[in-house]
């Protein structure tokens, strides 16, 4: 019984004292929401923030498929103008020393950020003819990943970003020479 007692003892102490695991995220809406969970679970608007800001964001100790941590993700609803409930997954955040929550497909963790210097093509491929219909416009925040080379002797740099026109995130591909330093 002693043996059991002091296990016991043992776990709670570390469960106790283990800390939170963050990465650091970015916000890539232009005008993004914080939020809080109010005593009921809704999600209550706190502030916006410019595409850019950084916050931590907690992450779990279960990995994806790819093998990149993944967050702590809360299913809740917020309201709309008309106080209608709007179901959305939010991440929960360390921001200006506080918990907090962002909708999941407004950020990007654990990842290096880039601006747009111009106007550019985004490629949906490593190939020079796949090619999106629209452009990412000049000044657009960016998360970026790998550079590749590609035929014609230019550099491929994989970005994602968020498509304020149909609130989704795109990923793809656009020159080296288009992205700079935020």
């Amino acid at each position: 019984m002693k043996k059991f007692t002091f296990l016991l003892f043992f776990c709670l102490s570390v469960l106790a004292f283990a800390e939170d695991s963050f990465q650091k995220g970015y916000m890539l809406q232009q005008d993004g929401s914080v939020w809080t969970e109010d005593a009921r679970g809704i999600m209550r608007w706190k502030e916006s923030v410019k595409s850019g800001t950084a916050f931590d964001v907690y992450v779990t100790d279960l990995r994806d498929s790819n093998g990149n941590l993944i967050e702590e993700v809360k299913v809740a609803n917020r309201l709309d103008g008309a106080n209608n409930p709007i179901k959305n997954e939010f991440v929960r955040i360390r921001y200006k020393g506080e918990d907090a929550y962002v909708i999941k497909n407004r950020i990007a963790k654990d990842c290096e950020l880039g601006i747009i210097q111009r106007t550019c093509a985004v490629y949906l491929s490593l190939n020079l003819s796949d090619v999106r219909l629209s452009p990412i416009e000049a000044g657009k925040i960016v998360a970026t990943g790998n550079t590749y080379p590609v035929e014609g002797g230019f550099n491929f740099t994989e970005i994602t970003f968020f498509d304020e026109v149909n609130f989704i995130m795109i990923s793809g591909y656009v020159k080296e020479q288009n992205i700079g330093q935020p």
